[in-house]
């Protein structure tokens, strides 16, 4: 069965004992071969080691929303993962989740900044990335604010926790959450970071220890944007051994 599991990211020594528990969920099997929804309809380039690289010409347009909840967010504790209902399980209560960086005279250009780079780091595959919420789903919702404490209650919120997430080994759900917290000195360089580590995780890549990877476990958001890598070693999760992180990301999101 696909296992729901969700991560701390830490700053520094991030490893494998980071992992909260993983219990398992009743979706269904991930399949064997890695991909996350069988889809084969996405173009891809036809290099063998790049072979699902997304083509930058293949045409078509963002059938995919990725909403980035700033501006503050009331979230509902649940055994759900949810984005239309704003209900989650990695949080011990319902809890209102302040704007990030509210107060901020810098808000407003570290917000520009975090977009701008999750939608050219998203370039190559059917996705859009926006601040405002849709009207109806699917869309996967990642909330930035609050500390780690306010927002989750969890007794994993030591060091410096950038963010928690499900990991929805099959992307059997169409509509995650993800959480990413205010950290201090966090520009929007950063923010993309930690928030593309967490829509990977939510549509079942799993982690790493590879420096400038956008998996990477251990990065705590590094200020230069991450790279989405092919043969990159992985801890165990929803797979093991290798990940092609750029098709798991074609085949969720499909290729433009």
């Amino acid at each position: 069965m696909g296992k729901l599991q969700f991560v701390v990211l830490l700053c520094v020594a991030c490893g494998n004992d980071a992992m909260g528990p993983q219990p398992e969920a009743g979706n269904a099997d991930a399949p064997s071969d890695g991909s996350l929804d069988g889809r084969t309809d996405a173009p891809m380039d036809a290099s063998p080691r790049d072979a699902y690289r997304c083509t930058t010409d293949a045409g078509g347009g963002p059938t995919h929303t990725v909403y980035l909840a700033v501006d503050g967010v009331s979230l509902v504790r649940g055994n759900c993962n949810e984005a239309t209902t704003s209900c989650t399980n990695l949080i011990s209560a319902d809890v209102a989740v302040p704007p990030l960086l509210a107060g901020n005279p810098n808000r407003q250009q570290v917000i520009s900044d975090l977009v701008g780079q999750l939608q050219q780091t998203l370039a190559p595959y059917e996705v859009a990335v926006t601040t405002t919420r849709p009207a109806t789903g699917p869309y996967m919702m990642i909330v930035l604010g609050g500390t780690c404490s306010q927002v989750t209650g969890s007794p994993l919120c030591s060091g410096l926790v950038t963010g928690f997430a499900t990991q929805d080994c099959g992307n059997q759900v169409p509509s995650d959450i993800g959480l990413v917290f205010e950290l201090p000195n966090f520009n929007g360089a950063r923010y993309a970071n930690v928030v593309m580590f967490e829509i990977g995780f939510a549509i079942g890549a799993d982690t790493t220890s590879v420096q400038g990877d956008c998996m990477c476990q251990s990065c705590g958001g590094a200020s230069t944007p991450c790279t989405l890598g092919i043969d990159v070693p992985i801890f165990a999760g929803c797979g093991g051994g290798t990940q092609d992180e750029t098709r798991i990301f074609a085949t969720a999101f499909g290729c433009r």
